[in-house]
């Protein structure tokens, strides 16, 4: 098995003390989604893809042990394997999980060294009737606040890819005059362009609102104001 490239997401890091071996060992698992939020539409069939890294190098078999269970912590399915070989960088294993309900799921991936327990890393995914309205509409009662423009453009894409599922009309934000004047005379707009500019793709609106009163900025802000 090889590693697989690209963005892994749902990154963490586990401290764990085997019995061969005192010292601390750090097994890094990821969980891969090509999905945002690993949301999937009825009837889909979810692909991920487990990455395991930082074995340790007297190890010679492992156990990866996968299941999912329901919201009501019901196994719905699980599966276990033997690994005896991997590379120097670790391993990605595929997973494919598909349900007959709509809803909230959670996947756990456990690593056995024998019998004991050494790594575990959980990830929720969840199913749902596609959103088919895509039109826009100021007064409608379903709304954000995303906060866009304190994330990266990638954030933005997956936060409004999410929103869009879900059926939200609008998203609104302040643009702080504090940040966009944080010196007299100095303008920053950079945060606040890339934002407008990252979300006219989406479906719902971006609603702009500029500034709270000068007292409050400089409560929030500091600076002149």
């Amino acid at each position: 098995m090889t590693l697989m490239s690209g963005e892994v997401i749902n990154l963490s890091r586990i401290q764990v003390v085997t019995k061969k071996n005192q010292d601390d060992v750090s097994y890094l698992i990821g969980i891969h989604s090509f999905k945002p939020g690993n949301l999937y539409f009825s009837n889909e069939t979810a692909q991920l893809k487990v990455i395991v890294r930082n074995i340790p190098e007297g190890m010679k078999r492992m156990i990866f042990h996968w299941r999912v269970k329901d919201i009501g912590n019901n196994v719905l399915l699980e599966k276990e394997e033997a690994l005896t070989r991997w590379g120097k960088d670790g391993f990605s294993y595929p997973i494919e999980v598909s349900v007959k309900k709509l809803g909230w799921y959670q996947l756990e991936v456990i690593l056995f060294d024998n019998k004991t327990e050494i790594a575990r890393k959980e990830s929720t995914m969840g199913w749902m009737i596609p959103n088919t309205d895509m039109t826009q509409d100021i007064h409608s009662r379903i709304g954000m606040g995303l906060g866009f423009a304190s994330l990266l453009s990638d954030e933005i894409e997956k936060s409004g890819q999410l929103a869009e599922l879900s059926g939200i009309k609008w998203s609104r934000e302040e643009f702080g005059w504090g940040k966009i004047e944080p010196q007299e005379g100095k303008w920053v707009w950079n945060d606040y362009d890339n934002a407008v500019k990252s979300t006219q793709r989406f479906s719902f609106m971006y609603i702009r609102v500029i500034g709270l009163l000068a007292r409050v900025e400089q409560a929030v802000y500091g600076g002149w104001i």
